[in-house]
């Protein structure tokens, strides 16, 4: 569930100079979805802490706002 691997992926892929990464969207409805999510959730849990989890895409994240509003 991090984005730290799409960059990864897509910085080896390219496609015509264009970075070429398909994602996996679930959709249907709250009540069909919601298990898959909570399945992921769980299986991702180890995600949440240490390098590359969840506080750090985080403040990645408010960099790059940051950033884009030219406070940084």
């Amino acid at each position: 569930m991090a984005d730290n691997l799409t960059e990864a992926v897509a910085a080896r892929f390219e496609v015509k100079g264009a970075p070429m990464v398909l994602k996996y969207l679930p959709y249907g409805s709250l009540k069909e979805v919601l298990p898959y999510l909570g399945r992921r959730a769980i299986e991702n849990k180890s995600m949440l802490n240490g390098e590359g989890g969840a506080s750090f895409e985080r403040s990645r994240v408010m960099g790059e706002i940051r950033r884009r509003l030219g406070f940084a």
